[in-house]
């Protein structure tokens, strides 16, 4: 499995001159190439992230539910995949990292449902 990866900075792939090899740490396997990110990557990020909080904070809290929702809905998704990266990069049987797995997006989806409880419940 060769994989490409990218830093992410306001939604655009940014590679790398640098890059960082992955090993397997159980059979020692070159896996793939990470980019390593520069000073000005970094620097980008920040004002991205600092421009997208001025959006975010005003969204309502069932909008950021929703997104919660997909976000765990996109987990669940690409769980055997996820599942067979984070297995090579930390050298654990699948087990383990699919029971993690599960369990990030499961805990987003009942924060989400208990959180749009409460606000039910202040509503009334």
């Amino acid at each position: 499995m060769q994989l490409q990866f990218y830093n992410v900075i306001n939604d655009e792939l940014h590679g790398s001159e640098e890059t960082h090899q992955v090993t397997d740490p159980r059979t020692e396997e070159p896996l793939w190439p990470c980019p390593v990110a520069t000073t000005q990557d970094f620097e980008d990020a920040v004002t991205a992230a600092q421009k997208a909080f001025k959006t975010w904070s005003l969204t309502t809290i069932p909008e950021r539910q929703a997104l919660l929702v997909k976000l765990a809905e996109n987990l669940q998704d690409h769980a055997d995949e996820l599942t067979e990266i984070i297995r090579k990069e930390t050298g654990k049987s699948a087990s383990p990292i699919d029971l993690t797995s599960l369990h990030i997006s499961r805990r987003i989806e009942n924060k989400t449902r208990a959180n749009s409880w409460t606000a039910d419940c202040r509503r009334h």
